[in-house]
């Protein structure tokens, strides 16, 4: 059975959908950058031993959008992901992610090792990083979009069709596995016509990205175990950036999977399958 909860969490709102609420072992799960908590509505079903918790992150879904002075760095999204988990009263969790949110949870995982029972990461260890000499590009970039568009505001569509058809041309899904994002990622307007309940500040360039050294940093610190599910035709990672950030995890288990890089909402029955596989190790019974 699915539920939605809010929380409070720094004076946000925090909008979630719940699963397994009674029983199963306290799972964090996080989206990928632009989508929102029914990411999970395929697979959520499939881990009757896990309690999940979807978060819709901040600026996405139904929860609130950070303050205007935020620069959305991806660290803020950690923080909150700790927040969160603290405001759930758990001490000790599970965390599952995908795309941006596998990075995420993979932060958090080193930064808390102590409090993370095990970690699903799917199409991604890490978010992109870009070389140190880059960070004043990436904020020029930042703060010439921020000027030129202080009141940046989502693409508007005649239609809930018409938006979905734009969501598939961003990214490559089946249409079932898209209209489920919309569906929560969408508003009506007062006009009739629709758009995004997602922060419009999120389409723009980050202020800043971390480096590959900081990045490999957080991997190292984790100690527990993480099951990569990687998606055969998913995010294009250059070879060598994943081996790296595959060594640098003490226990890990990979994945290789048919699919896209929605690999979770396309085949979620092939990814609770590893899922299941990785949580029977003798490392995650201890």
């Amino acid at each position: 059975m699915v539920n939605e909860i809010t929380l409070n969490v720094r004076g946000l709102k925090i909008a979630a959908k719940t699963w397994n609420a009674k029983s199963g072992t306290p799972t964090l799960a996080l989206h990928g950058w632009l989508d929102n908590a029914a990411s999970f509505d395929n697979l959520a079903p499939l881990l009757p031993d896990c309690h999940i918790v979807a978060i819709d992150l901040p600026g996405h879904g139904f929860s609130d959008h950070l303050a205007k002075s935020s620069t959305l760095h991806m660290l803020d999204i950690a923080i909150f992901t700790i927040l969160i988990a603290k405001e759930l009263g758990w001490d000790n969790y599970a965390l599952l992610g995908h795309s941006l949110g596998a990075g995420i949870v993979n932060f958090v995982a080193g930064t808390i090792p102590q409090s993370i029972k095990w970690v699903v990461a799917i199409d991604a260890l890490a978010p992109l990083t870009k070389a140190a000499d880059f960070a004043p590009v990436q904020f020029r970039r930042y703060i010439e979009e921020l000027i030129a568009k202080p009141n940046k505001q989502s693409p508007r569509y005649a239609s809930f069709d018409d938006a979905l058809q734009a969501r598939l041309k961003a990214n490559h899904m089946k249409e079932a596995s898209a209209k489920i994002l919309v569906k929560r990622g969408l508003q009506e307007l007062e006009t009739g016509e629709w758009t995004w309940r997602t922060d419009p500040r999120l389409l723009m360039p980050l202020a800043q990205l971390l480096t590959e050294e900081q990045v490999l940093a957080y991997l190292r610190e984790i100690t527990a175990p993480v099951c990569y599910i990687k998606a055969q035709a998913g995010y294009p990672f250059l070879p060598e950036i994943t081996l790296n950030r595959f060594n640098a995890i003490k226990q890990i288990m990979l994945y290789e999977l048919p699919g896209q890089h929605h690999l979770h909402l396309d085949a979620a029955e092939s990814v609770a399958t590893a899922i299941h596989s990785f949580l029977k190790n003798e490392a995650i019974q201890k």
